[in-house]
């Protein structure tokens, strides 16, 4: 869980949360996050105060996209 007074207090998990892990977390590019996942007709995304990541469930992999 991440809060700021900003963003107020959301989760990142699974697959989305390694790909946020491996981009330095809060203090990387991508900031904190300022959605909740989402589910969409490929899977799931989340988006972040610098960019999104987005997880294919067909394939099992996520992008992350900056700002």
């Amino acid at each position: 869980m991440f809060w700021s007074a900003a963003t107020a207090t959301r989760e990142v998990y699974g697959r989305i949360y390694t790909a946020y892990y491996n981009a330095g977390l809060d203090s990387g590019r991508l900031g904190l996050p300022n959605s909740y996942q989402t589910a969409t007709p490929s899977g799931a995304q989340q988006t972040f105060e610098g960019g999104r990541i987005e997880w294919n469930s067909a394939t099992n992999a996520t992008t992350v996209i900056y700002n």
